[in-house]
C-alpha cells in the first residue's frame, strides 16, 4: 500500500453473508453476486460466516477460496447469529462467556486466515456493545479490524471506535457512512447506487477544497437483496448485489479510489496510529 497517496479511498460491502443456506445455494453461482463473472472485477468485499462453512460444508468455503479475487475481502459476519450488545446481557457471568465466545472464534480464524470480524448490534455505541469490542480486539488475535452495521439504519455516518487489541495496538470498529438500500427515503445516508456515488463524491470534492482536512476513508454497505433495476437507467443489467456496487464504482469522480475493506482499514490504521501501523 502506498501511505503516501492522498485520494479519497472506499470500500463497498455486500450485506446478509452470515445466511449460510443462501451461501451454501446459489450465492456462488449467481452472477449477482459471488458467481459473477467481470474479468475485471470491480473491488467489493464480502460479508460472510467462514466459521460455520468450514465445519459445516467444507466443500462451499473450499470453493470460495478457491474462487476468490485479490481486491475483494472477507468479512466474519457475527461468529454465527449473535448481537454483541445483546449477547448474554441477562446472564450474570456475560464478561466470561464473551471471553469464551470471542476464544472459540479467535481459533477459527487463524486457520482460516480472517483478518476482519463485522456484526449487527442493536446498539453500536452501547456500554455492552463497547465491551464486546474491547474483549474481541484481546482475544482475537492478528485482527485487522472490526466493522459495526445498526440493526436499523444499517449505515452510522462512517463514525470510528478505537479498542485496544493484547498487544496494546489500537484497533477501530468502523460504522459503515452509506447504505445501498431500496425504499429507506428517510435515510439521507442511505439510496440507490447513483445516489451513494454521488455522495462519495461530494465529500471528497468538499475534502480537496480544504487543504488541512484529510481525503476520506470510508464504506458503503450494500443490502443484498434489493434491486434497483426499475429506478436505475445507467445499465441493463439487473442492478442488484454486486451489480449496484458496480454502478457506483463507474460513477466514483477520478479523487476516489474503490478498494477492499481490508486495505481501508489499515489506512485507518495508519492515518490515527502511523507509528504502530508502519512499525
Amino acid at each position: 500500500m502506498d501511505f503516501n497517496d492522498n485520494s479519497a479511498f472506499h470500500s463497498f460491502v455486500i450485506s446478509d453473508g452470515d445466511n449460510m443456506q443462501w451461501t451454501m445455494g446459489e450465492f456462488l453461482d449467481s452472477p449477482l453476486y459471488y458467481g459473477n463473472k467481470d474479468e475485471n472485477r470491480s473491488p467489493v468485499s464480502w460479508t460472510l460466516c467462514p466459521i460455520n462453512l468450514s465445519v459445516v460444508s467444507t466443500s462451499t468455503w473450499n470453493r470460495f477460496v478457491t474462487m476468490k479475487k485479490d481486491n475483494s475481502s472477507v468479512i466474519e459476519y457475527g461468529g454465527g447469529y449473535q448481537y454483541p450488545d445483546e449477547f448474554a446481557k441477562n446472564r450474570p457471568n456475560r464478561e466470561e462467556l464473551l471471553i469464551e465466545f470471542a476464544r472459540r472464534m479467535n481459533w477459527h480464524f487463524k486457520k482460516l486466515n480472517i483478518k476482519i470480524f463485522g456484526f449487527i448490534c442493536k446498539d453500536v455505541f452501547s456500554k455492552e456493545a463497547r465491551q464486546a469490542y474491547e474483549i474481541y480486539a484481546r482475544e482475537i488475535e492478528g485482527l485487522t479490524g472490526m466493522v459495526a452495521i445498526q440493526y436499523s439504519p444499517y449505515n452510522m455516518g462512517g463514525d470510528i471506535i478505537w479498542v485496544k487489541n493484547n498487544k496494546n495496538i489500537e484497533i477501530p470498529i468502523v460504522t459503515a457512512k452509506f447504505s445501498i438500500w431500496s425504499g429507506l427515503f428517510d435515510n439521507p445516508l442511505c439510496g440507490g447506487p447513483d445516489y451513494i456515488a454521488a455522495l462519495i463524491n461530494r465529500d471528497a470534492a468538499k475534502a480537496a477544497k480544504l487543504k488541512e482536512k484529510k481525503n476520506p476513508l470510508s464504506w458503503t454497505i450494500i443490502h443484498a437483496w434489493s434491486d434497483f433495476s426499475k429506478t436505475a437507467h445507467s445499465t441493463d443489467l439487473p442492478i442488484k448485489g454486486y451489480n449496484a456496487s458496480k454502478i457506483s464504482d463507474q460513477l466514483l469522480s477520478p479523487q476516489v479510489k474503490n478498494i477492499s475493506l481490508h486495505e481501508l482499514l489499515w489506512r485507518i490504521r495508519e492515518r490515527h496510529y502511523e507509528h504502530s501501523t508502519i512499525h
